[in-house]
């Protein structure tokens, strides 16, 4: 018995055929796409400025700044003749993304030297200087803001870091209730004052602070130290 040849089947041939290229379209929409890429740019760096001005009065002021910015950005492409439709929803978000962070870096950099300081100067490692019986000098670092054994009637020098992120216009020293006196620069961000405990009124004992103002008009005033006087 003869076998039933199998049926041949023939598969249909797919050609892919490419959709025809929009050159002239592409290149359009690429402009534009740049074009509010660099004005993004230019109002996240105005409005962080302005932010930054305004921010001086009342930080909320430069939260408004911030998000009006971000809810205008979209009308502001007007300018520039681009409707807000013709805008694609990614490359508006991308914008969006790209004013946020540029406009709170431009917000963060005019906060910091040398545009603006609103920050204290710091007052550290305060310490006093007197001569023992052999004319040394002998250091002495204060215990719970108090200096002990320090000799009756001795000369002392007394030392501070004082340290800011601009430039500092007065470092001064009171004692109890006395008028401030200046202090020195001795050394890098190092102030001294050197002081006759013989010129203060009685026995003691004595207690000191030291006032740091920097050019910004941030103050920054220290602890109040005592020097236990002995002999």
């Amino acid at each position: 018995m003869a076998r039933k040849k199998k049926k041949e089947v023939v598969e249909e041939e797919y050609e892919f055929v490419p959709p025809e290229f929009d050159e002239k379209t592409f290149l359009e929409n690429d402009i534009k796409g740049t074009k509010t890429l660099l004005l993004t740019a230019l109002f996240a760096i105005i409005c962080g400025i302005v932010a930054f001005l305004v921010g001086e009065i009342n930080v909320l002021l430069g939260l408004i700044v911030l998000f009006g910015g971000m809810f205008a950005l979209r009308y502001i492409y007007i300018l520039i003749k681009i409707k807000p439709d013709e805008v694609e929803r990614k490359t508006l978000l991308g914008n969006l993304v790209l004013f946020f962070l540029l406009f709170l870096g431009i917000w963060i950099l005019m906060m910091n030297p040398p545009f603006s300081d609103h920050t204290a100067p710091q007052v550290s490692k305060v310490m006093i200087w007197y001569q023992d019986g052999n004319g040394n000098w002998v250091s002495q670092e204060p215990t719970a803001f108090t200096f002990s054994n320090i000799p009756r009637g001795a000369t002392i020098n007394i030392t501070a870091k004082v340290a800011d992120n601009g430039k500092l216009s007065s470092v001064q020293i009171g004692f109890s209730a006395l008028p401030l006196d200046n202090m020195t620069l001795a050394s890098d961000h190092i102030y001294e004052f050197t002081k006759d405990l013989s010129e203060l009124s009685g026995p003691g004992p004595y207690a000191f602070y030291i006032v740091a103002v920097d050019s910004s008009g941030n103050q920054a005033i220290s602890d109040m130290y005592t020097i236990q006087v002995t002999g």
